[in-house]
């Protein structure tokens, strides 16, 4: 079922076992505090050096942790992070053919230029349960495939990608973006269709030389779970094409149980997501590790100790790696606990009783505060000291 196949792909990234012209003229400003890389870059338009930024969350907040979110987003910038990111896709801008809806991607840009955060914009045509494409290219059956057996390498449907870019693309070079993501975590769409990988290669290779045509600097690439650059299937067609390689990194097991983020393991992780990357720049779209229930009910093996070991660790893999050059914890704010019993049950209902109580358990303490008070964990304190 593509949703117990959404879950494992979820996992399986973990522990390694939202008016143009060129950049330099009037309607391409360089990104904010960037300044010219001593060294030539995969990310040309990313200031120098290392960084680190985060994800909030996706859902409404209780008052109080509302309030302490925007508190703690206002002292990681004072602390100095310069970078975040927008998550968009495909559906969400173009709401019938031609027809497109840009409000949710100049939103979200403002929101970060307001505060001196150069945007890593994500329109995906690919996400973790498969294609968000515009409604009128879907297939009626699954979410895994398009319709009338398209790929998205047909003609028709470059087309219409391309068309979506010239619409966005002043917008995010307006706000000073840096880099642009096409897919996340396409797995699902390459278990129910082969194809879909060279499909997905060839977008890429359109969408990049569409881009580059009137903004050369800025830089294209897709995210990818680390379970396949580890051996899963060979990717390097996909990976060859990108501008810069983009992973998802949690220490968990395929099973959810958490593996202890000691020095080595983080050291031989940051070795294979640097190599899975094969000579390019390598930005960490998703970092996280949860906290756990309590050493008395976790079922997952988790604690809020080692929470805050791997942040600290891959920090330090993060800051001594000039290949790596971005990552963003995901998230702030823990799932609630509402949203994580209602996919628990999706998965006992399919017969994953103990993989279900992991999984809500991971998505319950994923952040680095809690989501019925906001009440800081000490992980947080790692993140400003790495800012």
């Amino acid at each position: 079922m593509r949703l117990i196949r959404l879950v494992l792909i979820a996992v399986m990234f973990a522990g390694c076992g939202e008016s143009g012209g060129t950049p330099g003229t009037p309607g391409m400003p360089s990104a904010p505090d960037a300044g010219p890389s001593p060294v030539e870059s995969d990310i040309p338009l990313l200031a120098p050096g290392s960084h680190l930024g985060m994800m909030i969350g996706f859902e409404v907040y209780p008052l109080a942790t509302a309030a302490e979110a925007d508190a703690k987003w206002g002292e990681a910038v004072a602390a100095g992070m310069k970078i975040g990111r927008v998550h968009l896709d495909w559906s969400s801008l173009e709401t019938a053919p031609g027809r497109y809806d840009l409000t949710p991607l100049r939103d979200a840009l403002t929101a970060l230029t307001d505060d001196g955060l150069a945007p890593l914009v994500s329109i995906y045509t690919v996400d973790s349960e498969g294609y968000v494409v515009p409604p009128d290219l879907m297939s009626a059956d699954t979410e895994e495939f398009l319709v009338d057996g398209k790929r998205l390498d047909d003609a028709d449907v470059l087309a219409r990608y391309r068309a979506l870019l010239d619409q966005a693309l002043p917008i995010i070079a307006e706000h000073g973006g840096w880099g642009i993501l096409l897919a996340n975590e396409p797995e699902a769409v390459f278990d129910a269709d082969p194809s879909a990988v060279s499909a997905l290669r060839n977008l890429v290779v359109d969408a990049r030389d569409h881009i580059h045509k009137s903004y050369p600097d800025l830089a294209v690439s897709a995210t990818l779970t680390m379970s396949d650059p580890f051996g899963e299937r060979d990717l390097s067609e996909l990976i060859t094409e990108f501008d810069f390689a983009t992973f998802n990194y949690y220490p968990l097991a395929a099973s959810l149980d958490a593996l202890e983020p000691t020095v080595e393991k983080v050291r031989s992780d940051f070795d294979a997501i640097v190599a899975a990357a094969r000579g390019r720049e390598v930005v960490i779209q998703e970092l996280g590790c949860p906290s756990g229930y309590g050493p008395d009910t976790t079922v997952m093996g988790a604690s809020e100790a080692m929470q805050r070991d791997f942040f600290r660790r891959a920090f330090a893999e993060i800051e001594s790696r000039d290949q790596v050059r971005a990552a963003f914890v995901f998230q702030l704010v823990d799932w609630s606990p509402g949203l994580a019993a209602e996919l628990g049950e999706s998965l006992r209902a399919e017969g994953f009783p103990e993989f279900a109580d992991r999984f809500e358990e991971w998505l319950r303490t994923s952040g680095l505060i809690t989501y019925d008070l906001g009440a800081e964990k000490p992980a947080w304190a790692e993140f400003i000291a790495a800012l």
